[in-house]
């Protein structure tokens, strides 16, 4: 596994955010929670963040999947603080 860059759980929303918004049909999402969880609980990450999340007036299927993509990826590259 690659070394995970730390950072603090707003950091890591705001990158979220930032990404998700960059998708057609979701310059209107909101934000997303994240909170810590056990190591081991998800295979290398020591976050997640199902279930708190405010799409604004974005589409929320579509938000979706780009979260699908997007969380994995930061979830791989960065480590909750």
């Amino acid at each position: 596994m690659a070394e995970q860059i730390n950072m603090f759980a707003t950091e890591i929303e705001d990158l979220i955010v930032k990404d998700v918004r960059r998708r057609a049909h979701c310059g209107e999402f909101k934000s997303i929670r994240v909170y810590k969880i056990a190591d081991g609980q998800i295979p290398e990450t020591n976050w997640n963040c199902v279930n708190n999340i405010d799409y604004g007036g974005a589409d929320k299927r579509v938000c979706d999947e780009a979260l699908r993509e997007v969380v994995p990826r930061m979830q791989r590259q960065y480590r909750l603080v």
